[in-house]
Order: structure tokens, then C-alpha cells, then sequence
């Protein structure tokens, strides 16, 4: 007998899933770059480095829970470099 591998859902997906529960078509932004495989072809707000993968991802490819988890972390980096540019400006008139 074969292994029953557990699919998950990935960012793609819920964008599909909600135009269509929504009855409404999926912003030509998003579209324009969630079936691109190519990622030298999608602009870098789109990709996210992962570091299990030692390699850029489009973030259509992430599932939901993987991406919340690097949203935080992105956002606290950019509080940090947010309060030591803060810091710099301060230090600067000083």
C-alpha cells in the first residue's frame, strides 16, 4: 500500500478559492505574477528567500502559515532597521 500524502494548500490556491466563492476576478497585480515560474520574470516584492530552500520562492508558492511567519519576521526586521534609523537620524544632530 502506498503512503497518502497530506496536500496543502498554498497561497495560489486561496486566491482561487476566494474569487471564486466571491464571484469576483483576481486583481490583474496578483495574476499578472502567481502562475509565473519564472522567477527571474517576477519583481522581488513577490519573492521571498527562504532559508530551508536556500533559495528565492514566489510567495504564491508558500502555504498560508509559512508566509504569515515570514511576514512577521520581515516586519519585525524592518521595525528594527526602522528604530536604528531612528537612532542614526537622532545621533546625527547630536
Amino acid at each position: 500500500m502506498g503512503t497518502i500524502k497530506e496536500s496543502t494548500m498554498n497561497i495560489r490556491q486561496y486566491i482561487e478559492m476566494e474569487a471564486v466563492i466571491h464571484k469576483k476576478s483576481i486583481p490583474s497585480d496578483l495574476s499578472k505574477y502567481m502562475y509565473e515560474k519564472d522567477l527571474d520574470k517576477i519583481p522581488q516584492d513577490y519573492l521571498y528567500y527562504s532559508n530551508s530552500k536556500e533559495d528565492l520562492v514566489n510567495i504564491f508558492d508558500m502555504q498560508l502559515h509559512h508566509f504569515i511567519r515570514a511576514f512577521e519576521k520581515i516586519s519585525s526586521i524592518n521595525a528594527e532597521d526602522d528604530t536604528l534609523s531612528k537612532i542614526k537620524k537622532i545621533l546625527e544632530v547630536a
